[in-house]
């Protein structure tokens, strides 16, 4: 915590104890103004997804699209500091937050996108796979895409208010282990986000 953030708690009369439960309860709240500012933050890299893979190509690299994604990220508004732009294609997906050498783009591939950045200070973070009109993913490769997909739509449907994390966790979790691939899902289901990229409030 900076200094002039603790002196003024103090001056409010908290003491210097721990803080910091008391600290992520404020921030657990949030106001129409912080939520319409997450929205947007989150549409406008929607917005930059969907302009990208408008101009992909097969062919092209993942360090092409990885410069493509960050230079429409900034230009929609997004913090030129703060945009990240995870780019994978085919098996490089499967490494997560990548790291693998250069890879380029064949028709059997699928493109994974973890992008995101700041808006006055929120986060977006989106992660999208997906292919392009002319490729020719593998009939295994679709059936997994189709699975996750489904489980992503359970989520959806459980994340009502007032629900569990670990209850929207079950309803995805339960129909990948039901297609037969819960030993992949080694991940969890999402993560909270806010004024810190990844964040428990």
């Amino acid at each position: 915590m900076r200094l002039f953030v603790a002196d003024g708690l103090l001056e409010a009369g908290w003491n210097r104890g721990n803080g910091q439960p008391r600290i992520r309860r404020i921030r657990e709240s949030k106001t129409e103004e912080e939520i319409e500012i997450l929205k947007c933050a989150h549409e406008v890299t929607l917005l930059a997804i969907r302009a990208v893979r408008q101009n992909m190509a097969i062919g092209m690299l993942e360090s092409e699209a990885h410069e493509w994604m960050t230079q429409a990220l900034v230009e929609a508004g997004l913090g030129p500091a703060s945009v990240f732009a995870t780019t994978q294609f085919g098996v490089n997906a499967a490494l997560p937050h990548g790291g693998a050498p250069d890879k380029a783009l064949e028709r059997q591939d699928l493109i994974t996108f973890d992008v995101g950045g700041t808006l006055h200070g929120y986060w977006s973070d989106v992660t999208r796979t997906f292919a392009l009109p002319e490729s020719q993913i593998p009939s295994r490769h679709l059936e997994i895409w189709n699975t996750v997909k489904e489980a992503q739509n359970a989520a959806f449907r459980a994340a009502v208010k007032g629900a569990k994390a670990k209850d929207v966790d079950k309803a995805a979790r339960s129909l990948i282990e039901k297609g037969g691939f819960g030993e992949f899902f080694s991940h969890r289901l999402g993560h909270v986000f806010c004024l810190n990229e990844i964040s428990s409030h």
